[in-house]
């Protein structure tokens, strides 16, 4: 009979220590959410990255291809002098080439602007959440320490209260 009355003692100071220990570990729900919030912005910050290096080889093939145009047409109009007598095409197309490689360039600018606009605001971002997520865990500690002594006696007050009642698991209505 007393391991009894001490196997109902254990089992009421386990109930209120889970019910103490459930209300006091909230701060999981926020860790949790703080990580997820960090590992969003990192993913952001990665699809940002590898946007960014495909628009930059997109504008560098394309020029590549505008400088393959040029070889090309010196190449044809080398060998085709009919077209054009005296080579004054030379000057022509490094003119073309030029306006090609410009008129890239500015076709692009938009798209690289925002992706960097995007790029300093994401880390702005990650920034602030940062320095968020060490002040709530700053004001958690202090809240935690200030609460500590106050629940541990609310605990043992309950412990002792429920000491009072006896848990029979066995017997349901």
């Amino acid at each position: 009979m007393v391991e009894k009355k001490a196997s109902n003692k254990s089992k009421s100071e386990n109930v209120v220590d889970s019910l103490w220990g459930a209300w006091l570990n909230q701060g999981e729900f926020f860790k949790t959410v703080e990580y997820q919030s960090l590992k969003n912005i990192e993913s952001q910050k990665e699809w940002i990255k590898g946007t960014n290096e495909q628009y930059c080889q997109l504008e560098d093939n394309t020029k590549k291809l505008a400088s393959e145009w040029k070889t090309g047409a010196e190449s044809f109009l080398g060998n085709n002098k009919s077209i054009l007598p005296l080579g004054d095409y030379q000057e022509w197309l490094n003119k073309l080439e030029e306006v090609g490689h410009k008129s890239y360039s500015i076709a692009f600018l938009p798209g690289k602007t925002t992706l960097e606009v995007l790029s300093k605001s994401t880390d702005q971002l990650e920034d602030t959440v940062v320095k968020v997520i060490d002040q709530n865990r700053k004001t958690r500690e202090e809240a935690t320490k200030a609460f500590d002594g106050v629940v541990e006696q609310w605990k043992q007050t309950q412990k002792v209260m429920l000491q009072f009642f006896q848990l029979n698991p066995g017997v349901s209505k």
